[in-house]
């Protein structure tokens, strides 16, 4: 990490500056560094130096384990750290790292978020999933803890030719009702195929993908049976303007997480000057001010854990016969925190999607002539969903079936 040192540091004086030219008039803001070692026992030190040295805040640490090391700490002496780029989930929990906050999300997100939608759609799902792949294997820890269910089947790819072929037929002949996949594109593509070929029942809100399967179309003609998940597209004024500045920096542009650097920086900033420099008050102003802030990396929420989701993701599917080509249907993201800190409900799932299906065609011209439209309502009875359907040419004598108590049907 200390490869990219001067990339973080360029994103912080970035800050700083912007900082001084809000609060000019009131405050004036002074960087003090320390060097973690990226290790937990030199940055613990290095803490104890910083609150030797009158720090109101933390920015960092820049590793995970260096961030556990400097919160032991820190959070004794009361001082709130936020750190740009520790995605470790051991992180995740207040109670063990009290007065931590990422603007970086923790590894395993898209986990949850397929987690969510399984149990929203109370599916039993079969696993498969890359072990060899860090980034993979998270998911599939996380999708693990928060599934209602135990996997109906497991295959664990490590690389060893494993048979995916033998795979699909367990998940038919087990009965699974859902399979969710967290690995390569090309190995995803192929257990597309094979569960094609195995007589499972092929339906986007049966099969789900973690992002790293948005390149399976390069492998598999049913890509668009699957439901995948995709990072959002963000920008914000803050993202342009630091962004502008940033690739006019040659330090800067050559670095990563210089966004969540500058934003991270940007919020300890300015919670210390509301905080009028009261430390023991910077937390609930980073609840306060950290609750849909359009940052330079993301729009940014804290949990009530000092959690984000980095803007959460979009649930797309593929566009039949237009390779690589999606469309997004729902979306999901972290819980949100009120700005006394503590979680709201609400549902993480977009709470209404739709499908159809063609069930019958004419005898005669071939044409599609009977179709299912599905529509899940995952809120509670009594909250109305409206429905219309439009006659186009060829498409007339519509027929509704619908649960009345969910559902108010118009048109």
């Amino acid at each position: 990490i200390s490869s990219y040192f001067e990339a973080f540091e360029s994103a912080v004086h970035i800050a700083m500056e912007d900082l001084n030219d809000t609060y000019g008039d009131n405050y004036s803001f002074e960087l003090v560094t320390a060097d973690s070692g990226c290790d937990s026992t030199t940055a613990a030190s290095s803490a104890q130096a910083l609150i030797d040295a009158g720090v109101m805040a933390v920015v960092g640490a820049f590793c995970s384990g260096a961030s556990m090391g400097a919160n032991s700490v820190l959070a004794d002496a009361g001082i709130t750290m936020v750190s740009p780029t520790s995605t470790s989930p051991l992180l995740s929990d207040w109670d063990d790292y009290p007065h931590l906050f990422r603007v970086v999300p923790s590894d395993g997100l898209e986990g949850a978020a397929l987690a969510t939608a399984s149990n929203e759609l109370g599916l039993n799902p079969a696993i498969l999933y890359d072990s060899t792949s860090y980034e993979q294997d998270q998911n599939y820890l996380r999708f693990a803890s928060d599934s209602d269910q135990a996997p109906c089947a497991t295959l664990e790819l490590m690389g060893m030719d494993e048979d995916i072929p033998a795979f699909a037929q367990v998940v038919v002949n087990q009965s699974c009702s859902g399979v969710v996949f967290f690995a390569s594109p090309q190995d995803t593509g192929e257990a597309v195929d094979e569960l094609r070929n195995a007589g499972f029942n092929m339906t986007y809100d049966r099969l789900f993908s973690s992002s790293e399967g948005l390149g399976m179309c390069d492998y598999t003609n049913d890509c668009d049976s699957v439901t995948v998940l995709s990072p959002p597209n963000y920008s914000s004024d803050l993202s342009e303007q630091f962004w502008s500045d940033c690739n006019n920096d040659t330090d800067c542009q050559s670095g990563i997480y210089q966004a969540e650097t500058y934003d991270a920086t940007m919020l300890v900033g300015d919670s210390v000057a509301h905080a009028a420099g009261n430390s023991s008050q910077v937390d609930a102003w980073l609840f306060q001010l950290g609750d849909g802030w359009e940052g330079a990396s993301s729009n940014i929420t804290f949990t009530d854990e000092g959690n984000v989701d980095g803007g959460g993701f979009d649930m797309c599917t593929f566009t039949p016969d237009v390779d690589g080509t999606y469309d997004c249907y729902a979306s999901w993201s972290l819980q949100t925190t009120s700005d006394t800190g503590q979680q709201s409900q609400s549902n993480p799932l977009n709470p209404i999607s739709l499908y159809s299906n063609v069930t019958g065609y004419n005898s005669t011209s071939g044409n599609p002539e009977v179709w299912q439209i599905h529509i899940y309502n995952s809120n509670d009875t009594g909250t109305n969903v409206s429905v219309q359907l439009t006659e186009e040419a060829g498409c007339y004598g519509w027929i509704y079936d619908l649960d009345p108590d969910y559902f108010y049907v118009g048109g």
